[in-house]
């Protein structure tokens, strides 16, 4: 409690104590008085009352300088001490229940803050996310344009495997064509003109085969080089995919991390 030439400073529960009455009437006397009110520097805040000093005494007693002698009896002497103790610990609690909201408000604001905090990072990882998702896509089209290419080479091997095998057919058909001209050869029973003819149709035969021969050879050595394309075509993907697949996974460790 401090004093000043005006009065003194007290709070409702204090003065509730002095005047002998409960702090409700307490607070109601300085709301008609319209007294200064103060709050306080404390964690609590507590409101404090500039009380004038000739209301310093219980509401039932005359003011010291009449003379006259307190009229309250022992009863009701009793009764406001017990009213005022009561508006004590009454006044304690609130004072506590002050207390608890204050770090209930300085909790729920440092909660909020983290909140706002784990927002700001869920954010930048859904950008990080996102910005990945992108280069993972445009990796995507480039293994897709690579297997097309991949692809096309494959058809274009197979189209020369298709014409190898024919003319090893041909080759085949050409030697069968060969084989009977040459027994044709040894029947030297047959007319000369048979047998020139047959001269003739196993030169040409031979010239066949000889072309069919060389063409065999061309394709093979074309089926060989191309062979060789689709190898390294296939080797370039493995390459391709197993690049990939590690930085794939080395920038999903990195936005799991917050990188």
């Amino acid at each position: 409690m401090d004093d000043t030439g005006d009065g003194r400073w007290l709070t409702y529960a204090e003065l509730a104590a002095i005047r002998g009455i409960n702090r409700a009437s307490a607070v109601k006397l300085v709301q008609r008085e319209r007294w200064p009110r103060s709050s306080g520097n404390d964690r609590a805040r507590t409101v404090r009352v500039l009380v004038p000093l000739e209301w310093l005494h219980r509401a039932k007693e005359i003011p010291p300088d009449t003379g006259q002698s307190p009229t309250m009896s022992g009863e009701d002497t009793r009764i406001m001490a017990l009213l005022t103790a009561r508006a004590a610990r009454a006044e304690e609690r609130a004072d506590e229940a002050n207390k608890r909201a204050d770090a209930a408000q300085v909790l729920a604001e440092r909660t909020l803050t983290e909140l706002a905090d784990a927002h700001s990072r869920a954010d930048a990882a859904d950008v990080d996310r996102r910005a990945a998702e992108v280069r993972a896509e445009a990796e995507r089209a480039r293994a897709d344009r690579a297997e097309l290419a991949l692809s096309s080479e494959r058809d274009r091997a197979d189209g020369l495997r298709d014409r190898l095998n024919s003319m090893q057919e041909q080759l085949a058909d050409a030697h069968g064509a060969l084989q009977l001209a040459e027994r044709s050869e040894s029947r030297a029973v047959r007319a000369e003109e048979e047998r020139g003819r047959a001269e003739v149709a196993i030169a040409g035969e031979r010239a066949r085969a000889d072309s069919l021969r060389d063409r065999i050879e061309a394709l093979q050595a074309q089926l060989m080089a191309r062979q060789e394309v689709v190898d390294a075509a296939e080797e370039v993907r493995r390459a391709e995919d197993a690049r990939l697949a590690k930085g794939r996974w080395a920038r999903l460790r990195a936005a799991w991390r917050g990188e």
